[in-house]
């Protein structure tokens, strides 16, 4: 079975690396939005690269997995995989949905979203910054404020049914909420798909080995 993975806000398919999965990866890389284009506009476009002949898995890390759950309304996939990330606003932390309240990404500039690396790295859990600070390096402002914007304003609460999650007990930015039908990885943080590949990909793979 084919999975088609969408990487984390603004990320690219360096954070799928080191992944080994019993099943072809095939990393969906990020388009840039075009004028204000909302979540769904956004993911129909996305959509055009899903080969939806043979059954498919989609997964998603942080963005990634709201992004996939978007997706799942205009294809039809087998399985939803998301690792650090959420499947209902009502998972959301009070935080973002302050932000999307008071719409701060539509009056802040570009620039202001080039992500702190230092800070990053503290949010993400993560001390692996030969992996990280490259991939912040090449995040496109644009494409994160866009993104930040669809996190804060995020509307869903259908939780899908084939869905299941991967939670890091240490996620600073998702912490683990309705994981009972997923796996709480003790520790995990939120880059633990780079950090403990290893152990996502057997997660991963026992879950797909099993359906």
């Amino acid at each position: 079975m084919k999975i088609y993975a969408i990487p984390g806000l603004g990320a690219d398919a360096r954070l799928y690396a080191h992944l080994t999965l019993e099943h072809d990866l095939e990393v969906v890389e990020w388009l840039m939005p075009e004028g204000d284009e909302d979540f769904s506009g956004y993911m129909q476009r996305m959509s055009e690269t899903i080969d939806q002949s043979k059954p498919f898995a989609l997964l998603g890390v942080s963005f990634g997995g709201l992004a996939v759950v978007e997706l799942s309304r205009i294809v039809s996939p087998a399985y939803l995989i998301l690792v650090s990330s959420i499947d209902s606003r009502d998972d959301m932390p009070v935080l973002y949905k302050a932000l999307g309240a008071i719409r701060l990404g539509n009056v802040l500039p570009e620039f202001l979203f080039k992500l702190p690396k230092r800070l990053t790295a503290w949010l993400f859990g993560t001390t692996n910054t030969a992996e990280l600070y490259p991939i912040l390096n090449d995040m496109k402002p644009k494409l994160v404020k866009w993104s930040m914007k669809q996190i804060a304003g995020w509307t869903n609460t259908k939780r899908p049914e084939n869905c299941f999650k991967i939670c890091g007990s240490q996620d600073r930015l998702f912490p683990p909420k309705n994981c009972e039908n997923g796996y709480v990885l003790e520790g995990g943080a939120h880059f633990m798909v780079v950090d403990r590949a290893g152990e996502i990909s057997d997660i991963i793979n026992q879950h797909l080995a099993h359906r």
